[in-house]
């Protein structure tokens, strides 16, 4: 079962907003877990635009919880606050991918294949991919 299913990714969300409007002052004790999660999110190819949809959502959900509409000056502020952390997020993932993007013999995002050589072996058929080059479209 996944983690939207369980409500674990509910859990963790709420959890981490909390996490930072308790030390909104002083992020940086956040720092270790911040950038587990950065790394948990380039895995599962997140992108900022992601960001929006769920503090959307998520302001929602505080409404619904507390009772109060969504104008209200309180969900303004977790809203304030969403985003504030959701900056630090898309700015740490953003270092991540440039690092990936980056790094000589890694891919990046989705990328076309090629079955480079297989062989076999005593214990299972090895396959090596490569990544497939572009050709040059028209000038």
């Amino acid at each position: 079962m996944g983690h939207q299913r369980s409500g674990a990714q509910a859990k963790a969300l709420a959890g981490a907003v909390l996490a930072y409007a308790e030390n909104i002052d002083d992020p940086g004790v956040l720092a270790p877990v911040i950038e587990l999660i950065c790394h948990k999110h380039v895995s599962l190819n997140i992108k900022a635009p992601d960001y929006s949809i769920v503090g959307e959502n998520l302001l929602y959900s505080i409404s619904e919880v507390l009772s109060v509409p969504m104008e209200s000056p309180l969900i303004s502020a977790w809203g304030a606050a969403y985003q504030d952390l959701a900056e630090i997020f898309i700015g740490a993932e953003k270092r991540l991918y440039d690092e990936r993007r980056n790094t000589p013999g890694r891919l990046a995002g989705l990328a076309r294949l090629h079955r480079q050589q297989e062989s076999k072996g005593k214990r299972g058929d090895h396959v090596f991919l490569s990544e497939a080059r572009r050709r040059a479209g028209p000038a």
